[in-house]
């Protein structure tokens, strides 16, 4: 009976703070990833062939933009999902929680455009370019320091 009533009690405690801490928008946005640079190796074998390269550009990708209430500026976390892809917790509950700490969120789909389904097993892109695409997303928006962004990841 202490159980119950314990375990009622930090629900309802959990639930008072998550809805009072919700973000007030959560959005999808489309960012590019940063282009991949060209190493010297390959400019140069490039040269010796008369082969002219094209300028990389970066990769389509969709993000999920999180943000606490007010103006900001706010801290910001990009968030990267594992190997197996957008999953729960990757895209509300760490979100939710990275909010009610006053943290503004961008959870990178790194799959979507990209046709990806699961890549545990297989191949997985340079995300590394994915990240700095984030940041470059974030450090446009007013109600971000730029200064105070932290990078988390899962399984990849």
């Amino acid at each position: 009976m202490k159980t119950t009533r314990l375990f009622l009690c930090l629900v309802a405690f959990l639930s008072a703070t998550l809805a009072g801490n919700r973000a007030d928008a959560d959005e999808l946005v489309r960012f590019e990833s940063a282009p991949v640079k060209l190493s010297p190796f390959r400019i140069r074998k490039a040269n010796e062939q008369g082969e002219n390269l094209p300028q990389p550009q970066g990769t389509p990708l969709l993000g999920y933009l999180s943000r606490p209430q007010g103006d900001g500026p706010f801290p910001a976390v990009v968030v990267l999902h594992g190997c197996e892809g957008m999953r729960l917790s990757i895209n509300e509950l760490w979100p939710k929680r990275l909010v009610s700490w006053g943290y503004v969120v961008l959870v990178v789909d790194s799959f979507t455009t990209r046709n990806i389904k699961d890549t545990c097993q297989s191949y997985l892109p340079d995300r590394v370019f994915d990240a700095y695409g984030a940041w470059n997303f974030l450090s446009k928006q007013s109600f971000v320091d730029i200064s105070r962004v932290a990078l988390m990841g899962f399984s990849a």
